[in-house]
């Protein structure tokens, strides 16, 4: 189970995640990195990521695919948690039913008053695609979901070690 399915719950969980927001405003915010595990292994550090976001009604969501390969972005038909749809931003990807990594970001947006995701799952892609689809991607309006695991399936020193590296590659 990636979060409570009861409605109830998840809010209660949700408040507890996001209880952990700044005591100042944050810098400028166009996005966060954020896991996409299980509630009870992540929630905690997405709600402090998504407890930095400003208030906006849109949020773009990339994530990896875990059950389908192919190349490029595909999207999802529709995404409802417990808290209810969202609607999805309008596009041309062909669609997949279901990707956890995204689904596991949309009730966080749910609960901080985002009502539109453009939910994006990435395949196979090589450093010239990737180009192609920041420069695309940077013409969206909306907060930035980057959904990821890092390293989770590497002994703990040497997942500490990429994930360090990543970190730095990215800041």
């Amino acid at each position: 189970m990636w979060y409570p399915k009861n409605k109830d719950e998840l809010n209660k969980a949700l408040d507890e995640y996001i209880k952990q927001a700044p005591k100042k405003e944050p810098p400028s915010i166009h996005g966060i990195i954020v896991p996409h595990a299980g509630y009870e292994f992540s929630g905690a550090i997405a709600g402090k990521a998504f407890s930095l976001l400003p208030k906006s009604k849109k949020a773009i969501i990339l994530a990896p695919s875990h059950y389908v390969a192919f190349q490029g972005l595909t999207s999802l038909n529709s995404i409802e948690t417990p808290l209810g749809k969202i609607k999805i931003t309008k596009n041309n990807y062909k669609k997949l039913d279901y990707e956890h990594a995204i689904d596991n970001q949309v009730p966080f947006l749910q609960k901080l008053g985002y009502n539109e995701v453009l939910p994006l799952v990435v395949g196979q892609i090589n450093e010239n695609e990737a180009k192609e689809i920041a420069e695309k991607l940077s013409k969206e309006r909306g907060i930035f979901i980057i959904s990821t695991d890092l390293s989770h399936f590497l002994p703990y020193k040497e997942a500490v070690k990429i994930d360090k590296q990543t970190i730095k590659i990215i800041s």
